[in-house]
């Protein structure tokens, strides 16, 4: 429905895959398969648990509707400089392109986390920025309660990068994993992906 062709979908055995008994099962029935690309091997992969569903004529045209929703929200997109902390998050995103220290580009990035939620639409806004930065790194909070870190680090070849982990770190969502770098199309496809997010959020960036 959305996608270019399928090759082989690879599966890993963890806990953010569809239980293989389901696609064990599958294999006989209709489905429908909710899949990602990787920039790097060109394999398909499940995107989560519940990636692989059984098909019917109603869950169809739901996902049919919903992509055409989503083409019209793109479509419709454009920046709000009267954002909440549209300024501020332009200032900053302006100071880390220029930093000349790793550490002073860490200390920004810590001011823009440090905004919350409530800058989450006007970091959206500015998300679709390719200047590189100068120092390939960036360092978040572990809040996972399981971690064995207590900081997660990434390697951001370019601004759009950088915004894709802050923005992760606020909201705990994610549409593809830029972080470390990536290919144009994924570095479009995580932007638009944070558009259609932006577009069901209130103005205190918390999801309607």
């Amino acid at each position: 429905m959305k996608g270019q062709g399928v090759g082989p979908v690879v599966y890993q055995a963890e806990r953010h895959q569809p239980p293989i008994q389901f696609i064990r099962t599958a294999r006989r029935t209709p489905a429908i398969f909710f899949l990602a690309k990787s920039d790097d091997t060109k394999e398909f992969y499940f995107e989560g648990p519940d990636a692989l569903q059984a098909s019917s004529s109603a869950l169809e045209a739901a996902i049919r509707a919903e992509i055409t929703n989503q083409a019209r929200q793109l479509a419709i997109w454009r920046p709000e400089p009267r954002r909440l902390h549209a300024g501020e998050v332009r200032q900053i995103i302006d100071q880390i392109a220029a930093s000349r220290t790793a550490e002073r580009q860490q200390r920004l990035f810590d001011q823009l986390e440090a905004l919350g939620a409530a800058a989450v639409p006007a970091m959206i806004d500015q998300m679709d920025d390719r200047r590189p930065l100068r120092f390939r790194e960036i360092r978040l909070r572990n809040t996972d309660p399981n971690a064995f870190e207590g900081e997660r680090q990434y390697g951001p070849e370019r601004m759009v990068d950088a915004l894709a982990a802050e923005l992760n770190q606020i909201t705990g969502h994610n549409f593809g994993f830029i972080m470390n770098g990536a290919s144009e199309g994924a570095r479009r496809a995580s932007v638009a992906g944070w558009r259609i997010y932006a577009a069901h959020l209130g103005p205190d960036g918390k999801l309607r």
